[in-house]
């Protein structure tokens, strides 16, 4: 590890000291497997953007419901509106 990332681990008190360790990771890094601890302010991390990403697509979902009830109703005011006949 660099020194400046050892740096800001100690700042930000996020010590790899197995005790907030929750899991491993393993993954591929240039053709080789490597697993390194999962610790618990990554899966803290990861839960909350999960949740933001949830209540995105909520919201979404809720505005494009609002959109597809406006359109059916200028749809439904544009069937009561009859075209007038051209006069000659």
């Amino acid at each position: 590890m660099t020194d400046f990332a050892s740096h800001v681990i100690d700042q930000l008190n996020l010590k790899d000291s197995g005790a907030n360790s929750v899991g491993t990771i393993t993954y591929i890094s240039d053709g080789q497997q490597v697993t390194t601890a999962l610790m618990q302010y990554e899966l803290d991390f990861i839960f909350k953007k999960r949740q933001e990403i949830k209540n995105a697509l909520q919201s979404f979902e809720a505005k494009a419901a609002l959109c597809k009830s406006q359109a059916e109703l200028l749809g439904n005011v544009e069937r009561t509106i009859e075209p007038t006949s051209c006069r000659d």
